[in-house]
């Protein structure tokens, strides 16, 4: 069983939380998106707990310590913060496109997951 978090409740967000909740070997352990009223939907939805909603991918990845992997599908700048902050605690991740802004960006995720 995998514990799965996810960043970002946009289409591919939502996207990603029905893929999950289909799996056997999945477990949704938490969500997150900046825009309140987007989460509380997501939430209600998808009959998820308060608790396991989050406005800020941080306090998600630092308090939920049970997510094994997560999936980043925020607005575009925000891919490379979530994805670094997430491989420093050492989770899995999966990111949408494009995975970085600057070629910068993409050799420190390179160099994380190295």
């Amino acid at each position: 069983m995998v514990n799965v978090g996810i960043v970002g409740l946009g289409f591919m967000g939502l996207t990603h939380i029905k893929a999950y909740r289909q799996l056997p070997n999945a477990r949704l352990v938490a969500i997150c998106d900046a825009d309140r009223t987007r989460l509380a939907a997501a939430l209600k939805k998808y009959n998820l707990p308060a608790e396991k909603g989050f406005t800020d991918f941080r306090k998600m990845l630092d308090s939920t310590k049970e997510i094994e992997a997560c999936t980043v599908s925020t607005a575009d700048h925000a891919h490379y913060p979530a994805a670094m902050h997430a491989m420093g605690l050492g989770k899995h991740v999966c990111v949408q496109k494009p995975l970085t802004n600057t070629l910068w960006e993409a050799q420190q995720l390179g160099l994380a997951a190295a």
